[in-house]
């Protein structure tokens, strides 16, 4: 009798799933640069560059035959693959996960087998620009000391990508992969013109040592979505030498990259919850009644009865689009720089920014879209149950979340940097060398999603989660000083502060968009500080010797539980962009001049 069963186990005798990435890249620029004459110069160059991934994953079962060698008879007394009987697989070896020491090394050969991929990403660029200075022309403001100085150009830029796997993680049959792998190609090119100008407009009066007014504009054509247009207005006050005031407001434009815009649609995971599967308790799924779920697909007969995944992963129909518009961003940013003449060698900068990217590529979130529809009925479009009402039981249930200009993100927050150089001389340490400190710090003070225009936001700083993905530090630092001797050549030995706040899980948050269930597993992940030291010497005139150590107190990246953890941003139940995925880390290079 053949019954049905959902397994979950880890091929723990065979070795965790591994994977190991390999980039080589080759760069070469060529060009001219020098002067027409007193007033003009130019620079040009050509560049080729090329990056290629080359991609190994071990100890991955294939689907393909997990299935054969759980389908076994007895034969004799040995136990024997229904595939081996009927003659559709003579190799198959039969895979007793059922008892401590039954797995045996045959099993693990006949289910495991080694996956490559190969991708390269080429680009080409030829430029060419001039600088003119057109006081020269006597174009200048009468009150400064200096002419209006412009920049005018043109480039040619080209991206081409190509990514492909063999037929095993192509088709999808390498289990735990998250999906197949289809084979990406494209292209696209950019011609573009631009042009940009500083003027002065007074220099070396009463509460301004200078102030000047900049001003920039870009002219794109793109093969892949059409023209576009940037620009930038900015203004710099040098109040006198200790006190500088800059303010700008810039348009940018990014256009879609290669995987963007032609990735193959597909079904891997993608979504971390379905609200309507699991058992029915007092005629409600997880707090949703049979209507609610009915909006996801839901039948009658269904509710109560959909399983859940227990690793809480759910499908997503995910991939390119070639219809994508640019992305469309404009940052707005004050601040000032502070080197103040009573304290030698100090500098303090703070700059206040305000950044919105518009049309924002992405997809509604799988996430998102399920929670919506259950709740208000919107995104319901986007979901597609199987036979068994399920989001990931087979291929055939997912929730559609390719890329789309979608709503907006926008950031506001406060930049700081401090440096800090002197001589131990000044403070009586005779003969001992300098000492260099610098830091930089970020306070987010807003991380706000419009998933689609006139959708509600949500607010994700300090949060992270599903919705959120990443952890988003309300307030994140670098520290360093560094003591340069005066022995050894100028032996350099640093120390190294690195902070991220703690940040809480999004469904703890006040948004509707955001709350949602707590488990204990989710519990807040704690502010790390990790300690690098590092050590620079110099060794006869042409070779650095530099050697480190990074998170010296091997501090463990915090744990994240599955629920929030979502495919593509977190990895082994943690952050590994954001936190210390290695615990300690020792290096040691050598460079070499001529």
């Amino acid at each position: 009798t053949n019954v049905t069963l959902n397994i979950g186990r880890r091929n723990v005798e065979g070795g965790g799933r591994q994977s190991d990435f390999r980039h080589t890249s080759y760069r070469i620029v060529a060009g001219l640069k020098g002067e027409l004459n007193s007033t003009w110069s130019y620079d040009g160059y050509l560049q080729y560059g090329t990056t290629i991934l080359q991609t190994q994953a071990l100890n991955y079962f294939l689907n393909s035959r997990i299935a054969r060698a759980l389908i076994v008879h007895n034969v004799n007394g040995v136990p024997t693959c229904q595939s081996v009987i009927d003659g559709s697989d003579p190799s198959c070896v039969p895979y007793n996960m059922w008892k401590i020491g039954g797995v045996t090394p045959a099993a693990l050969n006949y289910l495991q087998a080694p996956s490559l991929a190969r991708g390269t990403t080429t680009e080409r660029v030829a430029h060419l620009d001039f600088v003119g200075k057109l006081g020269d022309y006597g174009i200048k403001s009468p009150w400064a000391k200096d002419g209006v100085a412009v920049n005018l150009g043109t480039e040619y830029r080209e991206e081409s990508s190509q990514y492909r796997a063999d037929f095993l993680a192509s088709s999808g049959d390498l289990s735990g992969a998250g999906g197949a792998s289809p084979p990406t190609a494209g292209h696209y090119n950019v011609y573009e013109l631009f042009g940009e100008a500083r003027v002065p407009l007074v220099s070396d009066m009463p509460f301004v040592k200078s102030l000047s007014v900049e001003g920039a504009y870009r002219y794109s054509d793109y093969s892949s979505v059409g023209t576009t247009d940037t620009f930038k207005l900015g203004v710099d006050w040098s109040v006198n030498d200790s006190v500088r005031l800059r303010s700008s407001f810039n348009r940018s434009v990014r256009a879609p990259n290669v995987n963007e815009l032609y990735n193959p649609q597909n079904v891997q995971l993608d979504g971390t919850t379905d609200p309507c599967a699991g058992a029915a308790v007092g005629g409600l799924v997880n707090g949703y009644t049979a209507a609610q779920c009915a909006r996801t697909g839901v039948s009658a007969a269904q509710f109560g009865l959909i399983d859940p995944n227990s690793a809480t992963q759910y499908n997503g129909l995910t991939g390119g689009n070639p219809k994508l518009n640019p992305e469309t961003s404009d940052t707005f940013s004050i601040g000032g720089v502070f080197t103040p003449t009573f304290v030698k060698g100090l500098s303090i900068t703070v700059d206040y920014f305000d950044i919105k990217v518009s049309d924002f590529i992405g997809g509604v979130g799988a996430d998102l879209a399920i929670t919506n529809c259950v709740q208000n009925g919107t995104f319901c479009n986007l979901i597609h149950r199987d036979s068994a009402g399920s989001l990931w039981i087979t291929p055939q249930g997912y929730i559609v979340d390719t890329n789309l200009n979608t709503g907006s993100v926008q950031t506001k927050g406060i930049d700081f940097s401090l440096n800090y150089r002197f001589n131990l001389d000044d403070v009586g340490l005779k003969d001992m060398g300098r000492v260099a400190i610098s830091g930089v710090g970020t306070y987010l003070d807003s991380y706000v999603t419009e998933p689609l225009p006139g959708f509600p936001k949500y607010d994700c700083a300090g949060f992270y989660g599903s919705k959120c993905g990443t952890p988003n530090a309300a307030w994140r630092h670098k520290i360093r000083a560094t003591w340069t001797t005066p022995w050894l050549n100028g032996l350099a030995v640093s120390g190294q502060w690195r902070y991220f706040d703690a940040v809480k899980l999004e469904s703890t948050s006040s948004n509707a968009q955001l709350a949602g269930p707590v488990f204990a597993q989710e519990s807040p992940l704690k502010a790390q500080n990790y300690i690098d030291l590092s050590a620079t010497l110099k060794i006869k005139d042409n070779y650095t010797l530099r050697l480190g150590v990074n998170n010296v107190f091997d501090k463990d990246p915090p744990v994240v539980g599955a629920t929030y953890c979502p495919a593509g941003q977190c990895n082994g139940n943690t952050f590994p962009q954001v936190y210390d995925a290695l615990g300690r880390y020792f290096f040691a290079q050598i460079s070499a001049q001529y």
